[in-house]
Formats: C-alpha cells, structure tokens, sequence
C-alpha cells in the first residue's frame, strides 16, 4: 500500500509544476503552483518550504518523448533533477510518460502563470495530471 503523500513535478525548459497527493486516504493531487528554473534548477529555499510543509515519502517526475519515441528536450534535465532531489531529501522517485501533460493542462484552462486574467496554472495543472496518471497505475 502506499504510504505518505507525494509530489508530481513537470519540468520545463523555464518552470516546474509542482502538485500534491495520494496518502494512505488518497488524497486527490493538487496544484502547489510552479517554480521558475534556473539553468535547470528551481529556487530550492521555495522548494525546500514545500516539501517542509507537506513531507511528501515520493517524488513522481513526468519525462517526455519525443513522437518518434525518443527523449524529448527536457528528459536529461528532469532526470539530474530528480537524482538531485532523491539524494537531497533522501525519498523515492518515480518517472511516468507525460506526454502532452502540459497541453492536456493548457485544455483544462490553465495558462502560464503571471498571465493577467490566469487563475490555473498550466504547469501545476500538468504535474496533477503526472501524479494522478502514477497514483492509478500503483496496487492498492
């Protein structure tokens, strides 16, 4: 069974989305918001208050593709990151296809964040929807 709450992060080539959920009551994700990234690092003080306040046991990163089945751009920057992560904060990571999960967070009217008018953030949308789509694949 799965223990504790966890972290879905969509990693960009400016931004991280950063959601909450799962736990033992699985909690539905949500967005947490999104963290600007500098040369493939996001501010870890701002970081470091998050995962403070909710203590998440696991991270699950979304890696994309390319259409042709290869790494797309950001897949080398999400895996140092989540190394990175793993041995900072001493917890398990978890990779999942996240093919289109900004767009599919784009659709459900996200949009980037500080847009005026913007209430969603697509980033944060899109790390829900990694989180969700690794939490349905887990055993109960």
């Amino acid at each position: 069974m799965l223990e504790g709450l966890g972290f879905g992060c969509d990693v960009g080539t400016k931004r991280m989305g950063v959601a909450v959920g799962g736990g033992t009551a699985w909690i539905a994700p949500r967005p947490l918001g999104s963290l600007l990234l500098r040369a493939g690092q996001p501010p870890w003080n701002e970081f470091d208050r998050l995962v403070g306040r909710y203590a998440p046991s696991f991270f699950v990163f979304g890696l994309a593709t390319a259409a042709d089945g290869h790494p797309g751009r950001t897949s080398a920057v999400t895996r140092l990151l989540a190394e990175e992560i793993r041995m900072r904060y001493a917890v398990a990571v978890h990779f999942v296809d996240e093919a289109y999960s900004t767009e599919e967070g784009r659709r459900l009217g996200g949009s980037d964040p500080g847009r005026r008018g913007s209430w969603r953030d697509k980033d944060a949308t899109a790390a829900c929807i990694i989180l969700a789509s690794w939490l349905a694949q887990c055993p109960t």
